[in-house]
């Protein structure tokens, strides 16, 4: 199974900010995800793993800084968006 970003953002109720065209057909984590994997970050700890992350999307908070290059699903509870995905997946 493999969904767009645009598909997953409708089906989580998260907004897409990025490229909505990209497909996701795996999840991992921050240090681990490629470009066809979602990850997410619920702790501002990791804000350097985001950072340096190769993931095709990350879900975090509205409130969490965006990075330049990088698919962001957005949503209040990025844990349960990113959870939501593994289970579509």
């Amino acid at each position: 199974m493999s969904y767009t970003l645009a598909e997953l953002s409708a089906l989580c109720g998260a907004q897409v900010i990025g490229d909505p065209s990209v497909v996701i057909s795996g999840v991992n984590t921050l240090d681990e995800a490629t470009s066809i994997d979602a990850s997410f970050l619920a702790n501002p700890r990791y804000a350097e793993a985001m950072k340096s992350s190769e993931a095709g999307v990350i879900c975090i908070t509205p409130q969490t800084p965006l990075h330049e290059g990088k698919n962001f699903l957005i949503s209040e509870d990025p844990s349960r968006t990113f959870q939501k995905i593994a289970e579509l997946l």
